[in-house]
């Protein structure tokens, strides 16, 4: 998975560039904490950083140990490979377990069909970001943490849970539902005679109450939100991709659902005796995220906000792996028979509905060319399966998937999806932004604060605090009407939407100079073509003190 992803060109969204990179996107937000404590001359006194730090105390602790030790880069790429272990192993058990004689065709299908899918699953990234973030190692242990659920491995599960909770707090809640619901299980089905069922019911309650200290001290020490109304308001505003299903199109609304629905298929690959666990579990995630889903997207009263606001979308990063099995739910499990057809038809049907949403990486996903010859290929496979005594032998069902799975590939191909490149684990990769911000880091004193354009990457490469940042978004209360009236100073709050519109480059010298006396700021970014405002800016006592460097063109200017 990491090989594929690394090559991958998809980036997240289409704005970050393929494989795997450090020191952009969630990086400009997450960062800048543990850094600080490294440096205490870095970010100095920037208001986002003191009034809203984020959650994630974990990923400030990684920071500041790879900060202090000179290599940022490394700290967090071996985050990121601790993530794709849990993928690995989360992978093998699962495909071991439900086809045992095939785990190999199994695992390495949903590896390659992984890698592809879109990075964001109902609303929620996924294992296919190569970039390390606490969302994403923590979605990988999730994985692991419900395959060692459903393969009866449960001390194992009890062990990584609390670990989930110490990556990722949010996540950590997840778990604690996931726990109460097994352990509850574990209760009225266990055999009152047999110690190891009462060891384990024991082990999962420890865990509960382990992971569920390890979430109340996250959620105490860092609160995510002031109230649930200010996460609503901010999901419809800034992150509706995310956390705003009733703003989604309808595409987006079908294969969201249909992710759902490929997850739930996999009850078909689940033994008689782990059903109760799969419903605890796999089953219950999917339901409870329809629910939330459909709830929000119709406006229902009360429990559509209450959804939203309990950010009932982080359960798409629990469904997304199950999801991917239950694409090939019809090549492993369907019959020859109208059982079967029903199985095969409903995860076709739930595939061509994903394969719709935009950020595949394949050519014309939903193209008649590629489709068709799935269909043809998933029906000769489940033939092939169902008559294995007519001569037709494991070799021929193997080729069967790998054709399936050949069709994929034959397509990201023809996309250009994939560039065999070398891995980059550099903190900040853009040699010359690095080396921008480090000029600006020498001539800009800490402690002062930058007034710039509130999308521009300024603060991370420049270690110096900014009025206000795009990336930088409370999750409510007082600091989140802060930012937006910092925002607006700036320009406006459409610099921070698609189509991003650049009102900070249409400032006039006047509202710049207001801007920053504001906010007691005296030095500011400029843009190479607001150079016509310099000699307006110099009548009100500002100067150039330091000029674009190569491809960034930037001037910083200061009152000083």
């Amino acid at each position: 998975m990491g090989i594929l992803i690394n090559f991958g060109n998809q980036g997240r969204g289409g704005y970050m560039p393929g494989g795997y990179n450090a020191g952009n996107s969630d990086h400009l937000v997450l960062s800048t904490l543990g850094i600080h404590w490294a440096d205490p001359t870095k970010f100095a006194g920037d208001w986002f950083m003191e009034a809203s730090p984020q959650p994630h105390w974990f990923f400030d602790i990684i920071t500041f140990l790879g900060a202090s030790a000179g290599n940022l880069g490394a700290a967090y790429f071996v985050f990121w490979v601790a993530g794709l272990v849990s993928f690995g192993f989360a992978t093998a058990i699962l495909s071991k377990h439900w086809a045992p004689n095939h785990p190999w065709l199994l695992g390495l299908a949903v590896t390659f069909l992984m890698s592809v899918a879109p990075w964001s699953s109902v609303g929620t990234g996924n294992a296919m970001i190569a970039f390390a973030v606490p969302a994403v190692v923590g979605g990988h242990m999730v994985y692991l943490f419900l395959a060692y659920l459903n393969t009866g491995r449960f001390t194992a599960a009890a062990v990584v849970a609390p670990l989930i909770a110490v990556v990722h707090v949010q996540q950590g809640a997840v778990i604690c539902i996931f726990l109460i619901a097994v352990s509850t299980i574990k209760w009225f089905t266990r055999d009152r005679s047999e110690s190891l069922g009462r060891s384990l019911w024991v082990a999962g309650l420890s865990s509960l109450f382990v992971t569920g200290a390890i979430v109340v001290f996250g959620l105490t020490f860092r609160p995510i939100a002031a109230k649930l109304q200010d996460f609503v308001e901010i999901c419809d505003v800034m992150i509706p991709y995310h956390c705003a299903a009733h703003l989604w199109d309808l595409p987006l609304v079908y294969s969201s659902l249909a992710i759902i629905l490929l997850s739930l298929l996999t009850w078909s690959f689940v033994g008689t005796k782990d059903r109760w666990i799969w419903t605890a579990t796999v089953g219950l995630a999917g339901v409870g995220l329809a629910l939330g889903l459909l709830m929000d997207n119709m406006h229902v009263p009360v429990l559509g906000p209450l959804f939203q606001g309990t950010n009932v979308y982080r359960l798409g990063a629990v469904v997304f792996p199950f999801a991917i099995f239950g694409i090939l739910v019809g090549l492993f499990r369907a019959g020859w028979n109208w059982r079967g057809a029903a199985m095969a038809q409903a995860s076709f049907f739930a595939l061509f509905l994903y394969l719709g949403q935009f950020a595949w990486q394949l050519k014309h996903a939903t193209s008649p060319k590629f489709v068709l010859p799935l269909v043809v290929v998933t029906a000769a496979v489940i033939y092939i399966r169902s008559h294995r005594g007519r001569g037709l032998g494991p070799w021929a069902f193997r080729a069967g998937v790998l054709a399936f799975v050949g069709l994929f590939a034959l397509n990201a191909v023809a996309a250009h999806a994939f560039t065999p490149r070398g891995l980059n684990t550099t903190f900040i990769s853009n040699a010359d932004l690095k080396a921008w911000g480090k000029k600006v880091e020498a001539t800009v004193p800490p402690g002062e604060q930058l007034l710039a354009a509130p999308q521009w990457i300024v603060k991370t490469p420049s270690g110096r605090g900014v009025v206000a940042d795009c990336k930088d978004v409370p999750y409510g209360g007082a600091p989140w009407q802060e930012w937006q009236q910092r925002i607006s100073d700036l320009g406006g709050i459409d610099q921070c939407k698609l189509p991003y519109s650049q009102t900070y480059l249409s400032m006039s010298a006047q509202e710049l100079d207001s801007a920053a006396a504001k906010y007691s700021v005296e030095y500011a970014v400029l843009d190479i073509s607001q150079k016509d405002k310099f000699e307006d800016l110099g009548k009100l006592g500002w100067h150039e003190v330091l000029e674009p460097f190569n491809d960034i063109n930037y001037y910083v200017l200061s009152k000083k």
